[in-house]
């Protein structure tokens, strides 16, 4: 199984957009969450992360927002909006 040390993004430009699901032992943020938060935070790509818990399990994990590109509090919202679909709710703000 691949671990996310396995892929090399040297020299390209990268979107990751990650939806953590937050994954839980006994309450706590699983390592595995903590592997993936801290490549994105250190990385030079531009990341989006967001559904669900996201933005709070990676600041329980003591992440600032600002380590990553965006922290969206939309999942499936925020995956639309990247690949330019048109979102109701923006379009009647845009109306408004």
């Amino acid at each position: 199984m691949k671990t996310i040390d396995d892929f090399v993004v040297g020299g390209q430009r990268v979107l990751v957009r990650v939806d953590f699901n937050v994954p839980l032992d006994g309450g706590r943020v699983t390592d595995g969450t903590r592997a993936v938060a801290s490549a994105l935070a250190s990385g030079e790509a531009f990341s989006v992360v967001g559904g669900g818990d996201t933005g709070a399990a990676i600041r329980a994990l003591g992440f600032r927002d600002n380590a990553f590109g965006y922290v969206s509090t939309g999942g499936g919202a925020s995956l639309e909006f990247i690949q330019g679909k048109t979102l109701p709710g923006l379009v009647v703000l845009d109306e408004s």
